[in-house]
């Protein structure tokens, strides 16, 4: 039975003794599969294909030791939340045991309605737990310019859907990024080679964290489908979003 529902809280805490000092190598008994599902930020839009944030994650994971595992890139650029949501089913059939969602820039740059950006996430996370897929959801911070209130209530809704559906969470994915025109492209949101250099290394550990969770998880002896584990929410539903 695939790992599902691990709050990334809970696994710090069951993995604090010992995280530091078992290697990642120790965990290759199994394939693990991780799919980036995102829009031009993680799509390595304008850059070269091995400097899109795939790319450079599964290298970083390689670096500290992991091995018998795969980052597949299902990110597109230019595309929104709700015309994510059509392409769940291929990431599902793909059957990985972790999705990054990293959804929701390109909709900010269009102003989309958070409102709207809340309940397409929503609906996709939820989409995948049904299916006892990890998440692992990459907050986004807005493009300069959209206001306070647009900005707070768009980061606001990547909590409350993580804390609802007990995502593993990295709060805001281009932290140190933004703003800084040597790590983006000339548009000053979209970052550069260097500025992905910065996201992975934002985000590595908190994937890091729930893979180690995944594998011990595959260690111990699995329940049968259905029985343990925490109850799946019900089918596509959306938290309020004050």
């Amino acid at each position: 039975m695939r790992a599902f529902g691990l709050r990334l809280s809970v696994v710090l805490l069951a993995l604090l003794g010992s995280m530091y000092f078992v290697s990642p190598a120790a965990f290759a008994a199994g394939d693990l599969k991780i799919i980036v599902f995102g829009d031009s930020i993680s799509s390595g839009f304008q850059i070269r294909k091995e400097d899109a944030l795939a790319s450079k994650l599964h290298e970083k994971l390689k670096n500290v030791g992991y091995t018998n595992f795969s980052v597949t890139d299902m990110s597109v650029a230019g595309d929104t939340t709700a015309t994510a949501i059509s392409r769940v089913s291929s990431v599902v059939a793909k059957r990985p045991d972790m999705v990054i969602v990293a959804l929701g820039a390109d909709d900010a740059l269009r102003a989309v309605n958070p409102d709207l950006i809340h309940r397409n996430i929503s609906t996709i996370v939820g989409m995948l737990v049904q299916e006892r897929i990890s998440v692992v959801l990459l907050g986004i911070n807005a493009p300069p310019g959209v206001g306070s209130e647009y900005s707070n209530k768009l980061q606001s809704s990547f909590r409350i859907i993580s804390d609802f559906y007990k995502t593993a969470f990295y709060p805001d994915a281009l932290t140190g990024v933004i703003g800084k025109y040597q790590l983006n492209l000339a548009d000053g949101y979209h970052p550069n080679a260097k500025g992905v250099d910065v996201i992975v290394e934002n985000i590595y550990r908190t994937v890091d964290a729930y893979m180690r969770a995944i594998l011990e998880q595959r260690m111990r002896l699995q329940p049968q489908d259905g029985e343990g584990g925490v109850p799946l929410p019900p089918a596509q539903a959306v938290p309020v979003l004050p």
